[in-house]
């Protein structure tokens, strides 16, 4: 990460294909991501870690999750 950029906290929508990509690497950038999720998403990437499958390598993350958007404020 640029240490001449400055980012807020960030929330993506959704941990499909492409938001879960995405939050996923700038979360392991360091960006303060948390991913807004339906309730069994929730789950599983709270029991499991959201795992990335990519031909830049795979990883697991454990991010902040939120399920509803009244939490909003709180991230």
């Amino acid at each position: 990460m640029n240490p001449s950029v400055e980012m807020n906290k960030t929330l993506i929508v959704g941990a499909g294909a492409v938001g879960g990509y995405f939050g996923a690497r700038l979360f392991r950038a360091g960006v303060d991501v948390t991913f807004l999720v339906r309730p069994r998403t929730f789950e599983a990437i709270s029991q499991n870690g959201l795992t990335i499958q990519s031909v830049q390598g795979d990883f697991i993350i454990h991010p902040p999750l939120i399920q509803n958007p009244s939490e909003i404020d709180a991230v």
